[in-house]
């Protein structure tokens, strides 16, 4: 597995039909949607994820700065933030398990029965941490 260049997530996610936001891929910028040094396993993950659940999918947010710190952060290439609609919606309230709120912003958890998969729902976007690199 291992860490991937934008280029080659960028090229990845787009040949699987997953859409990316930002009008720039500077990992140092905010406001820019960046792939660099994410997780072969985080963009397969994506792919998997788009193919089961027969839904749109469009990220808006990936290792670029602006994200919480963490072991399993943005920035080390495990989260990415999607827009939601309602097919992925539907598709992770009735597939994964509601794992309650998370402290300290209440977002609503669901997980996978191994806990690889983690999806908070934060306000306008679902939050997706992939545990395998």
């Amino acid at each position: 597995m291992g860490k991937m260049t934008h280029d080659d997530a960028e090229k990845k996610l787009k040949d699987a039909g997953i859409t990316t936001g930002g009008k720039c891929h500077d990992r140092s910028k905010s406001d820019c949607t960046s792939f660099e040094q994410i997780n072969q396993g985080t963009v397969d993950g994506l792919i998997a994820f788009k193919k089961n659940s027969k839904g749109e999918i469009h990220i808006t947010g990936g290792t670029e700065t602006g994200h919480a710190d963490g072991t399993k952060s943005h920035g080390n290439g495990y989260k990415v933030d999607l827009r939601p609609n309602p097919t992925i919606d539907d598709y992770i309230k009735n597939t994964y398990t509601d794992s309650g709120l998370r402290a300290g912003d209440s977002a609503q958890m669901y997980t996978d029965t191994a806990g690889n998969i983690v999806f908070a729902r934060e306000g306008d976007h679902w939050d997706i941490t992939f545990s395998n690199p």
